[in-house]
């Protein structure tokens, strides 16, 4: 999801029964392309957000927001704490942004259809998923050694790691 979307999420949009949440505008936002999308949940991410929504009970913080700080909506950027997530993780030159391209890049080497891609990360335009699939040197290489007509040697497909 774009940083503007997580912001703006409330708990309302996050369907616990059917594991999704639905990325929709809202009274003072709206999406990037004014359209709604759905998001499937992962267990890892069911389960946080189960523990985060417990947690909310537990402190008694009314907001309807999802993410909230001492129980007030987020309204600004939250860039100061992500640069300090990722200088104590010893990275450098990672925002959020970068995780919608690793997320497009990872599901485009998994073997996922670009179009699949496109609906997942919310884009109107195929060319701008493709900006975001990065693939690897070494994952074309492969790719391209699974051609029939290939000819894939032993030695040609040691040296590229197959």
């Amino acid at each position: 999801m774009r940083k503007s979307e997580l912001l703006n999420l409330k708990w309302a949009d996050i369907d616990f029964d059917q594991g999704t949440v639905t990325v929709q505008p809202k009274e003072d936002w709206n999406t990037k392309n004014y359209k709604p999308r759905t998001v499937f949940l992962t267990p890892i991410l069911y389960e946080m957000l189960q523990e985060h929504w417990r947690n909310r009970i537990e402190f008694a913080i009314k907001s309807e927001y999802v993410f909230t700080y001492k129980g007030a909506r987020i309204k600004s950027s939250i860039d100061t704490t992500l640069r300090k997530v990722v200088k104590k993780a010893g990275l450098t030159d990672v925002t959020l942004h970068t995780f919608r391209h690793t997320f497009a890049s990872q599901l485009a080497l998994a073997g996922v259809p670009l179009r699949d891609i496109q609906e997942l990360i919310g884009h109107q335009s195929f060319q701008t998923t493709l900006q975001y699939a990065h693939l690897s040197e070494e994952h074309v290489k492969k790719q391209v050694l699974q051609l029939p007509f290939a000819g894939n040697s032993a030695g040609l497909g040691h040296k590229l790691g197959t």
